[in-house]
């Protein structure tokens, strides 16, 4: 006698549990997690759980075990088994309606029996999981889209096999029942409607019959702009024509096709050759789908090269519509090229927009997108050349972009369309050839997407993307998110086996299995290979004793080529050398082959499907060719094999003359020239490339500059760099040249090394490579002087080599300078690094008067910018005065006008002003949630050493918590991080709470340690207001030593130097310094003196809380445990040495 089971589990349809006949109250993410365990049915990892529901904790792992225990208090003890790495659901223990609704309808339905197949499709109580949503939990968002399908596909097959059955039994009105609830379910389904046509039609209901025909194909009209299959309507012929009224013969009944995933409105029909991926493809369908729903997505799908991530997006993009589809490509040879992908994208998106539709766009929106798309500005006659000198964020293009991509047609409008932006798969091949700004741009639009009908995919090859770190910090922060990238595998042997069955149909099939195993062999089951290696087999009627195809696709290209004459070869190594897709007239310039030549190479080239053609495009208004046809390898790899078999001459002399042409084409055409001066052209870059791989020296000077104006123009200040970094180096080389001509050359140069000095800290150049730079800016000024130049020069020698004080009336003399030279906004930025610096040296006072100044000659200049970096240097002057509700109110002033301003960089600066400010108010809420969003915001716009300061307040906030431990791992991170950087004021703070931890749970040595850091890095760089509170612990380590005469000179110190500076700053936590004195005096014996001293720390604690209007705040500030020990210490007259046990 069987008896059921203690815990009763529906997921088809609502949650909903049972435990003895109980429902037990769990949470909804504790639901999901039960849901997950119960319907994969196997051993879980922790990671794989933390990723899908714990992906925004700070501890996942805390997280996850909360949960997991919550499981088992609810649904029993023995409802969970684990080995400490993986967990599973005990099903002996628990009875789930998914596992008997899936072992009856995924195996051989004709094995079922009727009652069980009834059985089982009424345990389809709605849609699995219905009604759940984790908004928090992307990643099981996506799982949970693939299961509801998988549920989908299973009911139609079920429903499907019962009305066959029931058709074929003769039982029309349980079949007619079935079949109803199929269309209820999928009205698409054109199978359902053909039997329930000829149900309809056997049952003498003629008139219905029809009328379900004429459903069935406005339905498919409507929804999918096809006519019904030729099947469907030979079925409403034969009853139009009277052929199906009579007796019914049960043999004629309609064999229907096998219910696929309904995903797509009607399942797609695969391509013979696409095999093995099968789940990713279901996956990708499940994500397209929620796209079309509304809730879009982003996917990064890596493999090896040559693994079938491109292949698998082919598939689906064939059974998409083409305007739906937008494809952008990266290349090795354009990876300079700032948004080359999304420049495709752009384009793709821009011809399907009329003139109309552009001109409705915001006018920031319309001069961002003309700076990056010719073709729009002409449409819109916007004056690029004024636009490309407007100084921005990257934030403000990133918002365009999306803005552009969200446009529709006035004229689809007009016709009875949609406003709304249309589904559309954005695809973007070969991520690791990324420059960075386009990873950057990726990135913000996968924050954005999900209130947008798009599915944004990117593949990457695996075995580059290490050495790629944009690209891998990219991967790790969707990892982060909870959606990590997918990971194709090798085809397995049963793949293999059915893609030969394919391609080499002659082969038996007995021995397929066994070719396939030598294929995984010599290939490693990588697609591409495999693929080739049967094309090459695929004439034979014999398999060989040896494969007679080499290991590798290299090998394989050199036995083609050498079918080729020695011209035609050089034509297809000179399309590897370009690197992209080139018209028969580039290939020829590159080449210097014959066009007779060069037709044979790429028809040869497109005969072995080594080559594809993209055909020529038309205007579609005049009906004329507007732009030839090109040509690209079909595939990188064999880009790539082509190119290593060039020799290193060879690679240097074709990409020299490739160089040159491009240089020749620029200067016939001058406007093109303009145009990559002006920020719209790429043709900069791509000289670039091309003469530095060259050795043109010469076209290497003449381009670099032009190339960095254009990353410039569009925040790629990495690219830049690099390009100037090349120009340096081919400087060197050019000397050499007769031809050279220095006072042409060498002021141009100067003019570049002053830039990268102003920016070297973006890449994080050394010290010694600045040195170097700075002194051949030195001796070209030398040679070539003039006032502005050496105002210039000098600003940049003082920020690398001057210490704060020796800095500050440098930066004022070059102000000066720069005022009389009518430069106001280099005068400004002059007068702002004074200020900062001021600061820095705890002269607060002079720091505002210098940011009052600087304020003024912003906005004389209409810098908007530069007036937002001044509103937030003031709120920091206010903070060190100790005026935090004037700090607050300037950093909210920051922070509205970089919103405003779409001004990123100011923005992250304002909310790590703000977090300084809330940490004077010691509410850890508001500190970790501010300094989370600045290092974010940081982060993204790639300036990885300013995420290091607001990390510092992260970890402050964990301390003011409690959160000792975690507080202490994020301060000797950061510590080590600041002091690479050299960033000694963030490494002075984290080594003094650093300190002050291990002083707290008692490890005198190491807090001895850290705090003496602290006091060294204060000295170093001459913050008097941080020594003050150096001093004070250091006192406090005294006492706990047992050294009071040690304790009592350091805190004598600290309340001197406070006194001596009163006015100048105010010290953080300055009523606990007081304190510190106290304490020492206290031990010493001398009570009546320590409590003057704890009485004046009471009243200027009281003093500064005067500031704070929120009664909340305010409660919260005098409970801090380092402010609530002066109130108990006057209260009390006790001074107990920290900290309290």
């Amino acid at each position: 006698m069987s008896h059921p089971m203690p815990v009763q589990l529906q997921l088809l349809g609502t949650f909903s549990l049972k435990v003895n006949g109980s429902v037990p109250a769990l949470r909804r993410k504790t639901r999901a997690l039960v849901a997950y365990l119960a319907t994969t049915a196997r051993p879980r990892s922790r990671q794989t759980m933390m990723n899908l529901f714990c992906q925004e904790a700070q501890a996942p792992n805390r997280v996850l075990a909360v949960l997991l225990s919550r499981v088992r208090q609810q649904l029993g003890s023995s409802a969970l088994l684990s080995d400490g790495e993986t967990v599973q659901l005990n099903l002996a223990h628990v009875a789930v309606d998914i596992a008997q609704f899936e072992a009856i309808l995924d195996g051989n339905l004709a094995e079922q029996m009727v009652t069980e197949l009834e059985t089982a499709v009424s345990l389809y109580r709605g849609e699995f999981l219905e009604g759940m949503t984790l908004p928090d939990a992307p990643e099981f968002e996506l799982w949970l889209l693939g299961q509801r399908a998988h549920a989908r596909r299973l009911l139609e097959r079920g429903l499907l096999a019962l009305v066959q059955r029931l058709s074929e039994r003769g039982e029309y009105e349980s079949a007619t029942r079935y079949a109803h609830q199929l269309l209820q379910h999928n009205p698409l389904l054109e199978d359902a409607h053909v039997q329930l046509v000829w149900l309809y039609a056997q049952t003498g209901q003629r008139q219905a019959a029809l009328r379900q025909y004429d459903r069935c194909r406005s339905l498919l009209q409507t929804e999918l702009g096809v006519e019904p299959t030729s099947e469907l309507q030979t079925l409403q012929a034969a009853i139009v024509s009277g052929e199906l009224a009579r007796p019914v013969n049960r043999a004629e009944t309609p064999v229907l096709r096998q219910a696929e995933a309904a995903v797509f409105p009607t399942p797609p029909r695969l391509t013979a050759d696409f095999v093995g991926r099968a789940d990713e493809y279901a996956r990708l369908q499940a994500a397209w789908q929620a796209a079309q729903a509304g809730r879009g997505a982003t996917l990064l799908i890596g493999a090896p090269a040559g693994g079938g991530k491109t292949r698998l997006m082919q598939e689906l993009i064939r059974h998409l519509p083409e305007t739906a589809v937008y494809t952008g490509h990266c290349y090795e040879s354009t990876r300079a090229l700032p948004y080359q992908p999304w420049l495709e994208i752009l384009e793709t998106h821009a011809r399907q927009l009329d003139d109309a539709a552009l001109a409705q766009l915001p006018s920031a929106t319309q001069i961002y997108i003309s700076r990056l798309l010719p073709d729009v500005a002409r449409r819109l006659a916007v004056d690029q050349a004024s636009s490309a000198s407007v100084i921005d964020e990257p934030e403000r293009l990133f918002t365009a972009v999306v803005d552009f991509l969200a446009q529709t047609s006035v004229l689809k409008e007009a016709e009875g369309g949609t406003s709304q932006p249309a589904p559309r798969l954005l695809f973007i091949d070969d991520l690791q050839w990324a420059d960075e700004t386009s990873l950057r741009l990726l990135h913000y639009v996968s924050l954005r997407i999900g209130r947008f009908p798009w599915l944004l995919v990117g593949t990457y090859r695996l075995e580059e993307a290490a050495d790629e770190p944009v690209l891998t910090m990219l991967l790790d922060d969707f990892a982060r998110r909870g959606n990590p990238p997918w990971q194709l595998p090798p085809l397995a042997t049963a793949a293999i086996a059915e893609l030969a069955a394919h391609i080499w149909p002659q082969l038996a099939p007995a021995e397929r299995e066994q070719m396939a195993e030598r294929l995984v062999a010599a290939t490693g089951g990588n697609a591409l290979f495999v693929t080739a290696v049967l094309q090459e087999l695929a004439s034979s009627n014999d398999v060989p004793a040896d494969l007679p195809v080499p290991a590798t696709v290299q090998d394989l290209l050199q036995r083609r080529l050498r079918r080729l004459p020695p011209g035609s070869r050089q034509v297809l190594e000179a399309l590897a050398v370009w690197g992209g897709d080139a018209s028969l007239t580039q290939l020829q310039q590159i080449s210097a082959r014959g066009e007779e030549e060069a037709v044979q190479a790429l028809e040869w080239g497109l005969q072995w499907g080594l080559v594809q053609a993209n055909r020529a495009a038309r205007d579609k208004k005049e009906a004329i060719i507007s732009s030839p046809t090109t040509y690209q390898f079909h595939h990188d790899l064999v880009r790539e094999a082509i190119y290593a078999t060039l020799t290193a001459v060879r690679q240097q002399r074709l990409h020299r003359r490739t160089a040159q042409w491009l240089a020749r084409l620029a200067q016939r055409r001058p406007e093109t020239a303009s145009q990559a001066m002006a920020g719209d052209s790429s043709l900069a870059a791509r000289i670039l490339y091309h003469a530095r791989r060259g050795e043109a020296f010469d076209l290497v000077f003449r381009w670099a500059p032009l190339a960095a104006a254009q990353a410039r123009r569009t925040f790629s200040y990495r690219d830049a760099i690099h390009a100037l970094d090349a120009m340096r180096a081919a400087y060197e080389q050019i000397q050499l040249s007769p031809d050279f001509d220095p006072d042409t050359a060498e002021p141009r140069l100067f003019e570049q090394l002053v830039w990268w000095l102003s920016h070297s800290w973006v890449l994080g150049k050394s010290p010694e490579e600045e040195r170097a730079v700075l002194q051949q800016a030195q001796a070209l000024l030398a040679r070539y002087p003039s006032p502005l130049r050496a105002a210039q020069l000098r600003y940049v020698t003082a920020e690398i080599t001057l210490n704060f004080a020796e800095a500050v009336p440098v930066f004022q003399e070059v102000h000066r300078q720069f005022l009389q030279l009518e430069k106001p906004e280099l005068a400004a930025t002059a007068l702002a690094a004074a200020a900062r610096s001021s600061m820095t040296l705890s002269r607060n006072r002079d720091g505002r008067s210098l940011y009052e100044q600087a304020l003024s000659l912003y906005q004389q200049a209409d810098d908007q910018a530069g007036e937002i970096r001044c509103l937030t240097g003031l709120a920091w002057t206010a903070v060190n005065l100790g005026e935090v509700a004037v700090a607050l109110d300037y950093s909210q002033q920051a922070l509205s006008a970089s919103q405003a301003q779409g001004d990123k960089v100011g923005e992250a600066q304002a909310l790590f002003s703000l977090a300084a400010g809330w940490a004077f108010y010691h509410v850890p809420d508001k500190m970790a949630d501010l300094a989370a969003a600045a290092r974010r915001l940081y982060r993204q716009e790639g300036i990885e050493r300013g995420a290091v300061r607001p990390y510092l307040y992260l970890g402050a906030a964990n301390d003011v918590r409690g959160e000792w431990p975690a507080a202490l791992a994020i301060f000797e991170e950061i510590l080590e991080t600041a002091v690479a950087y050299q960033d000694l004021w963030v490494a002075g703070w984290t080594a003094q709470l650093a300190g002050r931890i291990y002083l707290r749970w008692g490890q005198l040595d190491a807090a001895a340690e850290k705090l003496r850091q602290a006091q060294q890095l204060r000295l170093e760089t001459g913050e008097r207001q941080n020594q003050v509170s150096d001093l004070a612990w250091l006192g406090r380590l005294a006492l706990a030593q047992g050294e009071t005469a040690v304790a009592l000179e350091r805190t004598a110190q600290a309340i001197a130097q406070l006194d001596a500076f009163q006015g100048e700053f105010y010290v953080w936590e300055q009523p606990d310094v007081l304190l510190c004195r106290a304490e020492a005096l206290a031990a010493a014996g001398e009570m009546a003196e320590a409590l003057t001293i704890a009485q004046r720390a009471q009243a200027t604690l009281h003093r500064f809380a005067q500031q704070i209007d929120d009664p909340d705040v305010l409660a919260r500030f005098l409970a801090y445990s380092l402010n609530a020990r002066v109130e108990t210490a006057v209260a009390r007259q006790k001074f107990p040495l920290w900290p309290d046990r």
